[in-house]
């Protein structure tokens, strides 16, 4: 029975936000993540398309071919994106 207690008292000791605060939270968080994809972005394109290259130029790949591979890989990512409930 002192555990719920403390539980409880731990609980209400907790800040309430206003709506107001939640969503300047929101809207900081929806920023942020925009900012981080923005960022990201131009890396992740550009070895996208050095792995193009090399995959021509050293494997001797046709650029149809690439592209089934690059399709391929990403729809593996979107799926691992999706799983990530189950994982």
């Amino acid at each position: 029975e002192l555990s719920s207690l403390n539980n409880n008292t731990a609980l209400s000791q907790q800040p309430i936000l206003t709506d107001d605060q939640k969503k300047r939270r929101e809207d900081l968080c929806a920023i942020v993540g925009l900012l981080l994809n923005v960022i990201t972005k131009g890396s992740i394109g550009c070895y996208e398309t050095i792995g193009v290259i090399y995959a021509q130029q050293n494997f001797q790949m046709p650029g149809p071919d690439v592209g089934y591979v690059v399709a391929a890989c990403g729809a593996v990512g979107v799926g691992f994106l999706l799983a990530f409930n189950f994982i």
